[in-house]
């Protein structure tokens, strides 16, 4: 093989590495950003969830949304 070919060869192969590095690091970063922005709705439901609940005087029912299958019913009930 020659000189030039050789690092035509080298070249691209630099390229795919360089390429393959970019989209794991594009996946980790959206990754990150995804589980960001699920907790951060999960924040904002349950903040929607206590202000309704408060606002219809319901303050004896949050100790009870720690129960899973409470926490449903009520998200539910305020269309959350």
């Amino acid at each position: 093989m020659r000189f030039d070919e050789l690092m035509k060869y080298a070249e691209q192969e630099g390229m795919k590495a360089g390429m393959e590095k970019g989209m794991e690091e594009g996946m980790e970063k959206g990754i990150e950003k995804g589980r960001q922005e699920g907790q951060q709705t999960g924040q904002n439901r349950i903040l929607s969830l206590l202000d309704r609940m408060l606002a219809d005087g319901q303050e004896a029912m949050l100790p009870r949304l720690k129960e899973p299958a409470v926490l449903e019913e009520m998200l539910k009930q305020y269309c959350i």
